[in-house]
């Protein structure tokens, strides 16, 4: 059974910002966890960072053993770029490997959808910001 975290935010009847971690399960069954209630947008922010380390506790980081670059002092690198396209390419093998192409009749807008959505879980109209071509480049 899987089971998805996630941190969201409601507004109260008060007029705060509640924030709270919900825990779902694939039969629908939901845990609210109450992190508390922000009146201010510094508040919001310091609740929701709380949520999200109270999320990852126990969550232990992998140790890659390399060796820390003095030039960044050890802090973590920046990111500077991203690129999908070598996932789309192995997610596209795959979908043919297992046979969906044959099974669409070598429907590619269908396929996309698919890829899509398996690298992103989103609304089918959402899928087109996933599939945008200048973060598979």
């Amino acid at each position: 059974m899987s089971a998805v975290a996630y941190v969201r935010t409601v507004k109260t009847a008060s007029g705060a910002r509640a924030v709270q971690i919900v825990h779902s399960q694939r039969r629908g069954s939901r845990d609210i966890e109450h992190s508390g209630s922000a009146h201010t947008d510094a508040d919001l922010e310091l609740l929701n960072a709380v949520a999200r380390q109270r999320m990852a506790a126990g969550q232990g980081e992998l140790d890659l053993r390399l060796p820390s670059s003095p030039a960044n002092g050890g802090d973590p690198l920046p990111i500077t770029s991203t690129r999908a396209g070598h996932l789309l390419d192995a997610l596209g093998r795959g979908y043919d490997v297992l046979g969906f192409a044959v099974a669409a009749e070598q429907d590619e807008v269908f396929k996309a959808l698919v890829l899509a959505r398996i690298i992103e879980p989103t609304s089918k109209l959402d899928s087109v910001r996933v599939l945008d071509p200048s973060w598979l480049i």
